[in-house]
């Protein structure tokens, strides 16, 4: 590492998004496996009506996330670090 500049010597992790397929339990698994911590689902966060949405996707590169999509056809992305959430329509 580069303790002057703060920045890691060596190549960058391109991003990396796993679409998972086989539903959501299989997607925790999926992702998983690819070193990212993803609950299977998880309710909307600024939307209680909305209800609860599945697993879909996670992104292994910085940021890593997990990809939820609500049956009213919104996705909302949780990031790891910093701790946010978007959500798109």
């Amino acid at each position: 590492m580069n303790t002057q500049e703060g920045l890691r010597d060596g190549p960058i992790e391109p991003a990396k998004r796993i679409i998972c397929s086989g539903g959501a339990e299989a997607c925790v698994k999926q992702c998983h496996y690819a070193s990212i911590a993803c609950f299977t689902r998880v309710e909307h966060p600024s939307k209680p009506d909305v209800g609860i949405g599945d697993l879909y996707a996670c992104r292994t590169a910085t940021p890593r996330s997990c990809d939820y999509r609500f049956a009213n056809g919104e996705t909302c992305v949780f990031f790891k670090h910093p701790n946010t959430v978007l959500c798109v329509p």
